[in-house]
């Protein structure tokens, strides 16, 4: 994995949201780096959660699952198949 990226936006404000209560929204990428049938690939993935959540860090290894039929889009094993 070569990076993360989150980024947060406020949530718009309801009539039953107390005046002063602000809530956010994070939405968090990866960018991975990786090579397929001697070609190197890079590719900008969406999560689910955070990246901790899944034990991913910046500059570790990731498992990906990657289809011959789709090898532009890989699948990061831990997030599709859940071990943890």
């Amino acid at each position: 994995m070569e990076d993360t990226d989150v980024y947060t936006r406020e949530n718009s404000h309801s009539d039953t949201t107390p005046a002063f209560k602000r809530t956010y929204t994070r939405t968090y990428f990866v960018i991975i780096r990786y090579a397929w049938k001697g070609e190197d690939k890079k590719v900008r993935l969406k999560l689910p959660n955070s990246p901790s959540t899944y034990n991913l860090t910046k500059d570790g290894e990731v498992d990906l699952l990657i289809l011959d039929s789709a090898p532009d889009n890989p699948l990061i094993s831990i997030v599709y198949l859940g071990r943890f």
